[in-house]
């Protein structure tokens, strides 16, 4: 079984499926298949018991929330059941050393020639006899470049003005669930050394358990501290003395925080602090902007007057627009031929939803002809739009309250997301900071309403289910 998150790889990871499917595999995705049988769902736990899994990895899988609980559930099957085998795989090199990977053997594809590196991926399923001239070989990969859309770049430049006043607070990017911040990272970066003589970015590693103290020097390592740094504090006094020792004090030092929401909960706290700490003692020495999501903006509200961060300010990345989706066609469906119409009507139709406008790529080009209003239906059909919902069904109470939502396309008044304590509103962040609501101005006041009316239709159809099974 072939799980694939994004398309940005599509053609490497087409031709891999074809060439599993050549030497006797039954190979399934998402979103297209080399056998005659589609599977249902696509999580870890609900694999046959003969399955083995591998899993492509890319930028977008990285920073998306859902493949991130992918691996932990197929890690997890694969130490507690010995005939389930999992096998995450790259096709760039960039991303083999990620610490998303560091616990476990992957295959690379792009620093072996392909047939080894095929050889050594089916090793890990048992010994099936091929020959390598039989292989089917991909065309060599390119990371895509694509330019960053013209409001995301003002967007960008905007909030760079923010620390032209004395003494600014950190500031807050926001992103939801399986928008990939990766080339946002990047033009922050690019922006940032346009404008500052010494900019530093760290990333949270990967965990959701993992020793503080290990995840503080991942940090100071990627800092090039020259000093030993073992835990939180000694991050701090390492990243104060690099600011006592800046040889022009009236230029700051730029920070940049990603992978917030990758990082431990004690890291991430503990970070928190140190950042508080040092925008209160050092604020014109140092800049920072820290991106994450449901994890970071927590930080900011959960504890009121109270939070540790309740100082920065906040904002969201814009929604996508039509550069994103000729970005995305480029990337996963080169000869595909659209207009500025087509791109509008794209985005209506997934509710500008990430993976959702990736679906309807792919619909648009294996049928130009069929008509949009036929798009939400099959949209609110896909096994994806269907797993979006599954976590929101944990209990009776919780699939009442989602059936009442559904009922509406407006939710309730966007201020919910910022008021803590409150399960129903709880339940509300959760379907937020997981892209299934967006915010909109409704006769002047913020309202949380359904992303899509396919992921609407969606939901109705996972309740009305859970509900029967209730009954």
């Amino acid at each position: 079984i072939i799980i694939n998150h994004n398309c940005t790889s599509q053609e490497m990871f087409e031709t891999l499926a074809r060439n599993l499917d050549k030497i006797g595999y039954r190979v399934f995705s998402d979103n297209w298949e080399t056998s005659s049988k589609q599977t249902d769902n696509s999580t870890a736990n609900t694999l046959p018991n003969d399955s083995q899994a591998i899993l492509v990895i890319t930028p977008e899988a990285i920073e998306s929330g859902w493949v991130r609980e992918e691996y932990e559930s197929m890690l997890k099957r694969q130490q507690n059941d010995p005939d389930f085998t999992f096998v995450p795989v790259v096709f760039n090199d960039a991303l083999s050393d990620s610490p998303f990977l560091s616990d476990i053997e992957l295959v690379n594809f792009s620093t072996e020639k392909y047939p080894e590196a095929f050889h050594r991926l089916v090793s890990f399923f048992g010994e099936k006899s091929f020959d390598d001239k039989d292989l089917e070989l991909p065309p060599p990969f390119v990371a895509p470049t694509a330019a960053l859309p013209r409001g995301t770049r003002e967007f960008i430049q905007v909030r760079f003005n923010h620390f032209k006043q004395n003494s600014p607070p950190p500031l807050m990017l926001l992103a939801q669930s399986d928008r990939s911040q990766a080339p946002l990272i990047e033009a922050l970066l690019t922006e940032a050394k346009t404008r500052y003589n010494r900019c530093l970015h760290i990333a949270l590693p990967y965990s959701t358990a993992a020793d503080t103290q290990d995840s503080f020097s991942v940090l100071a390592q990627q800092c090039e501290f020259s000093e030993t740094v073992n835990n939180g504090v000694e991050f701090e006094q390492a990243l104060l003395a690099r600011l006592k020792n800046q040889s022009n004090q009236a230029n700051p030092l730029f920070l940049l925080v990603s992978r917030f929401e990758h990082g431990a909960q004690s890291t991430r706290q503990q970070l928190a602090g140190i950042v508080r700490s040092l925008n209160e003692s050092h604020a014109n020495q140092v800049h920072i902007i820290l991106c994450g999501g449901e994890k970071l903006v927590e930080l900011k509200y959960l504890h009121g007057s109270h939070s540790l961060l309740n100082i920065a300010q906040e904002y969201h990345w814009p929604e996508l627009e039509r550069a994103d989706v000729y970005a995305m066609r480029d990337n996963c469906c080169q000869d595909l031929v659209l207009d500025d119409e087509d791109t509008d009507k794209l985005l209506i139709e997934s509710g500008r939803h990430p993976t959702l406008l990736q679906k309807c790529l792919q619909l648009y080009q294996n049928d130009p002809t069929r008509p949009w209003q036929d798009y939400q239906a099959t949209l609110s059909l896909e096994p994806l739009a269907w797993r979006l919902f599954t976590p929101f069904t944990r209990s009776q109470k919780e699939i009442q309250q989602m059936r009442a939502w559904l009922a509406h396309e407006e939710v309730a008044p966007a201020s919910a997301l910022y008021s803590y304590g409150d399960k129903r509103n709880e339940l509300l962040q959760r379907l937020y900071w997981k892209n299934l609501l967006i915010e909109r101005p409704i006769k002047g006041r913020k309202q949380l309403c359904w992303r899509s009316e396919a992921l609407r239709s969606a939901g109705h159809s996972v309740i009305s289910y859970q509900l029967s099974v209730i009954s």
